[in-house]
């Protein structure tokens, strides 16, 4: 049996050196691989998390979610640091949908790098140079006819037109017949040709004392943080055979129920007890093992199962 692989992309909730000692093993990457396994499922997890980055940051290096395989599945996990820098909600989403871009499109920079970058944000042209087949996401392209460049990969395809929106370009040096430069393969519309499954995991609930989310009160930047997920979502979910080419996994809508139900405490009605929180540390937005569990359970539910036959 051939294994797959479960590819995530994030923050310091993704990396396998997480935060507060939560070993590799606890994560809810790594917990989510074993979950499938024990359903017969041939997986391996790779997970390219760095604490502390943004979802510009996550582009910087994206490359490397298609580098070393075509991924069975592409989850980003990711946003709450743009939240706290105060980077604007349509940057949020314009970066989220361009991740999505990456996995659905194989996109890659500089092919003889990892972290080489993918995007081509607020340019008037394409990358001057570039190897054959290295592809980069458009994060509002006007373009409207096609890519073809001047002879010669020093002079690039300008884009021009009024086309809206995000797209893929590949560099076709020396391409087809007459062809040098640049051309678009991909809008919002194009069914992917990389990875057909990306799942976008939502940010959580904060279960604090004091600070946190409250059963009727969700905390303002985070819902908008989950609105720009979702809109993401919504924005890049090209249907395949009938079947979500993109998924969004509500950990907040998740979570609360836990806490509606009384299976988690509610720790704004309460007394906060660390032994009973899916929260490393109080007023601290990481998880602890618990938590990441929770993260997995979620994931796979939200996983169709047209994705695994």
């Amino acid at each position: 049996m051939t294994k797959q692989t479960l590819t995530a992309i994030g923050d310091s909730q993704t990396t396998l050196l997480n935060a507060y000692q939560v070993p590799g093993f606890a994560t809810w990457a790594a917990q989510l691989t074993r979950m499938l396994r024990r359903e017969g499922y041939s997986i391996r997890t790779r997970a390219f998390g760095i604490g502390g980055e943004r979802t510009d940051q996550f582009l910087a290096r994206a490359d490397a979610v298609s580098f070393y395989d075509t991924p069975l599945i592409v989850a980003i996990n990711g946003g709450i640091n743009d939240k706290l820098q105060s980077i604007a909600d349509a940057t949020i989403q314009a970066n989220l949908q361009a991740l999505i871009k990456v996995a659905k499109f194989g996109v890659r920079g500089d092919t003889n790098r990892i972290g080489s970058g993918v995007t081509v944000s607020g340019q008037a042209s394409l990358p001057a140079t570039a190897n054959q087949g290295d592809r980069y996401v458009v994060l509002s392209d006007t373009s409207t006819t096609g890519g073809i460049g001047p002879v010669g990969l020093s002079q690039p395809a300008k884009i021009s037109g009024t086309i809206a929106g995000q797209t893929v370009w590949e560099c076709a040096y020396p391409g087809q017949s007459g062809e040098r430069g640049w051309y678009r393969i991909a809008t919002n519309t194009t069914t992917p040709t990389a990875c057909t499954r990306v799942l976008v995991i939502g940010y959580g609930y904060q279960n604090w004392t004091t600070g946190g989310d409250t059963p009727s009160t969700p905390l303002a930047a985070n819902a908008a943080l989950r609105a720009d997920q979702q809109a993401a979502v919504t924005a890049e979910n090209v249907l395949i055979g009938g079947n979500a080419s993109v998924v969004f996994v509500d950990v907040y809508a998740a979570m609360l129920a836990r806490i509606n139900a009384g299976t988690d405490p509610d720790f704004s009605a309460v007394s906060y007890d660390a032994t009973k929180s899916w929260h490393a540390v109080q007023n601290d937005l990481h998880h602890n093992s618990y938590g990441h569990a929770l993260v997995a359970q979620f994931v796979r539910a939200a996983i169709p199962s047209s994705w695994l036959s």
